[in-house]
């Protein structure tokens, strides 16, 4: 149900090209798989149950209505600032090349957008997507799309040098054989210490445009030791948005329940031991918590977006500790698409993430880590989004 694409048109902002409904790369309403079926199944999407889970972004019409970003716009008590803010460290974000949202590549700048260098040169069909830094800050774990929005599209993992050499493959995802997927693989993590990586990984046959198997796995950095650690039953939901705790032995990620879940198509947060074990919720399904949510070093704190609407991507973003308490909202936006996808700096003091931007289409922003101080890192007629903040360590 989640089909990366989807999470990917609700980052980018206010054209008909955001609204998954009226484009035919992406499913009704998900996160993570379904919508790389969309070219072999008629357009449906999965989610899962409550028992099923237990042990046993080019433009959108919706978002051009979105409030944009201004010098003078209410944030949280506070107002959109109107220059960048310069702090430590570099941002890695993707910026769409063209109308259709097939072709992306990577980019790197400073905090203040200055020192803006491309990282990757995507060809036309080639989308690369939610980048994630090193420990070292000498690499990126990142998605490649080749052929999208055809019956031979391919999702796998790569890294490259923050130089743009080396560009690496993890994982080969392959293309579809009519109405089964033999394999791909979409939104990783690099484990705390940096010897593995958590991501989605989807696989089986395609029924009533549900894919049969999307779960979080694990494997060793360089790709080896590949490890299922969710195991849903068949047809039962998505799973994706990964990232690991401080310590390395838990991990949160979103889960969408189908329209035979209880409830009907829930959307909420789970946590699991790195081990496979020790599988709950944690946040309400009333939430509708999701997206891919940042688990902070520095005060055991996981962010994360709620959105009432996931084919929309209008709400805003909370924090809660990994117990389920201290469930706070950070931002206070109005009609205002965001990213599916939130980082914390690596001191915890701020957040980066993508909404609507000041030229109406998504901008990476960062805030402070309570929501206010809202500044603009880029501010650009392409669509931005999927940022993380160097390094992770």
């Amino acid at each position: 149900m989640w089909g990366g694409r989807l999470i990917r048109m609700l980052e980018r902002s206010s054209s008909s090209e955001e609204n998954p409904m009226s484009h035919p790369r992406f499913c009704a309403a998900g996160l993570a798989m379904t919508a790389v079926v969309m070219s072999t199944a008629t357009a449906g999407c999965s989610a899962d149950s409550d028992s099923a889970a237990t042990p046993a972004n080019p433009r959108s019409s919706s978002e051009s209505s979105s409030t944009a970003a201004s010098d003078t716009q209410p944030t949280n008590g506070a107002t959109t600032a109107a220059k960048p803010l310069r702090l430590p460290g570099r941002i890695v974000f993707r910026r769409y090349s063209d109308a259709s949202g097939t072709s992306a590549s990577l980019f790197t700048s400073n905090t203040d957008g200055t020192d803006e260098r491309r990282l990757t040169q995507s060809a036309p069909g080639v989308d690369d997507e939610d980048p994630e830094w090193s420990l070292d800050g000498k690499s990126v774990l990142f998605t490649r799309f080749t052929g999208m929005g055809t019956a031979h599209e391919i999702r796998s993992l790569m890294t490259v040098v923050v130089d743009g050499s080396r560009p690496t493959h993890l994982t080969r995802g392959t293309p579809n054989h009519g109405t089964t997927v033999t394999g791909i693989d979409d939104f990783a993590a690099y484990s705390p210490d940096g010897q593995r990586i958590a991501y989605q990984h989807g696989e089986g046959k395609v029924t009533n445009g549900e894919l049969q198997h999307v779960d979080i796995w694990t494997m060793d950095a360089d790709g080896s030791n590949r490890v299922n650690l969710t195991h849903g039953a068949s047809y039962s939901g998505d799973r994706g948005g990964v990232a690991w705790s401080p310590d390395g032995n838990r991990l949160v990620f979103t889960l969408l329940l189908t329209a035979a879940g209880k409830p009907a198509g829930g959307l909420a947060l789970f946590i699991i031991n790195a081990d496979g074990t020790g599988l709950h919720r944690l946040t309400p399904w009333s939430l509708r918590a999701g997206g891919t949510p940042d688990w902070s070093t520095r005060s055991d704190t996981i962010v994360f977006r709620a959105v009432e609407d996931e084919e929309t991507g209008i709400g805003n973003f909370f924090s809660m500790h990994p117990d389920g308490s201290g469930l706070t909202q950070l931002t206070h936006f109005e009609d205002t698409v965001i990213s599916h996808k939130v980082k914390f700096s690596p001191d915890g003091r701020w957040i980066v993430f993508a909404r609507t931007g000041v030229e109406g289409e998504n901008d990476v922003y960062l805030a402070a880590a309570d929501g206010t101080h809202v500044h603009p890192v880029t501010s650009t007629p392409e669509v931005d989004g999927g940022a993380d903040w160097s390094p992770r360590s």
